[in-house]
């Protein structure tokens, strides 16, 4: 492997991380919503 490599080989791991963070965060409000919805609705 190349200096090249292994740097775009580290962007990519570091893309992929802050990826699955933002749709973690980003699913949050939708699973908080749903648990409100489905508790609200047994009243």
């Amino acid at each position: 492997m190349s200096i090249g490599d292994q740097f775009w080989a580290l962007i990519t791991v570091v893309v992929a991380l802050v990826w699955a963070l933002v749709m973690l965060i980003g699913s949050i409000p939708a699973i908080i919503n749903a648990l409100r919805v489905s508790g609200s609705a047994g009243d």
